[in-house]
């Protein structure tokens, strides 16, 4: 069983030489330098991914390179193509703070039911609210790929709108 969500908070950089070689750095407690710990985008190629929803919060995981004929290749390209059915990503570089702020608020929405898209919009809003209005903090997030819900709202809450403007119509 693949999980709905996979979150990966870390570190990458795109390669405006060779997109292939964009890469993720991963990286566990006990490893010492970058030996060993890069994934090439050319090796997502081959992975069979099935998660509803990707977030690669990470420095300009959204970018790539324009490539005749091909278009934009990068990390993104890379994930989609191995079946990720969506993905959030970012177009340049945030602060972990806000990142992981960010990330707590989208995932809050996307519990409650909401489709990744409303999801990513209302995290933005929020953080406009509580935190900076600046777009640098809040514009780097993007979402490729199905936007919708990954929860699905209880039946209740999703007729009672509905059926409160029908009854108002028929009553009035």
């Amino acid at each position: 069983n693949t999980s709905k969500i996979l979150h990966v908070a870390t570190h990458s950089e795109v390669s405006s030489r060779d997109p292939l070689f964009s890469t993720i750095y991963l990286k566990s407690a006990e490893s010492k330098g970058t030996e060993g710990n890069a994934l090439y985008a050319y090796e997502l190629f081959d992975n069979q991914l099935e998660n509803d929803l990707i977030m690669l919060n990470s420095c300009s995981s959204g970018t790539g390179s324009y490539l005749q004929g091909t278009g934009i290749m990068g990390i993104s390209r890379a994930l989609r193509y191995a079946g990720a059915k969506s993905l959030a990503l970012n177009l340049w570089e945030v602060n972990d703070k806000i990142a992981a702020d960010f990330a707590t608020n989208f995932y809050a929405h996307i519990n409650q039911g909401y489709s990744k898209s409303d999801a990513m919009r209302l995290a933005k809003i929020n953080h406009i609210k509580t935190g900076s209005a600046d777009p640098h903090y809040w514009g780097a997030y993007t979402l490729i790929g199905n936007s919708n819900p990954i929860i699905k709202k209880p039946a209740s809450s999703q007729f009672v709108l509905p059926l409160l403007i029908t009854v108002g119509l028929l009553v009035g």
